[in-house]
């Protein structure tokens, strides 16, 4: 994706996932006012947007160019498959004009457990 910031992400299959976003108007700037408009985030299992939906993360908090990217362990359990990918939208709520804002690829793990002998 040209020009979209990418960042990739790890998911740990079977627990709770939160992952902080902080968008900034430009490099060391300000931080980037979400008023008069939302933010959707999605995890496929290809790159491309119409690809299988694997979840839709739950976002909190974007104001102040702050985002919280959230889904809970019963959603991360249900995931399938090691790799998916996601995007941060936004949409202008006045003209519904969608742009994307971050990707990136998922690494998708079980939780591993240990048994002390």
């Amino acid at each position: 994706m040209k020009n979209i910031p990418r960042w990739d992400i790890k998911i740990w299959r079977g627990a709770d996932f939160s992952e902080k976003f902080t968008f900034l108007q430009s490099k060391g700037g300000a931080s980037e006012d979400f008023t008069g408009k939302t933010l959707a985030a999605f995890l496929r299992k290809q790159p491309d947007f119409n690809s299988t939906l694997l979840a839709t993360f739950i976002i909190t908090g974007p104001t102040l160019g702050i985002a919280y990217l959230t889904l809970t362990k019963a959603i991360t359990a249900a995931i399938t498959g090691s790799i998916g990918y996601y995007d941060i939208v936004e949409t202008v709520t006045a003209t519904d004009v969608s742009t994307p804002r971050i990707y990136g690829k998922v690494s998708i793990e079980d939780v591993k457990t240990y048994t002390a002998t």
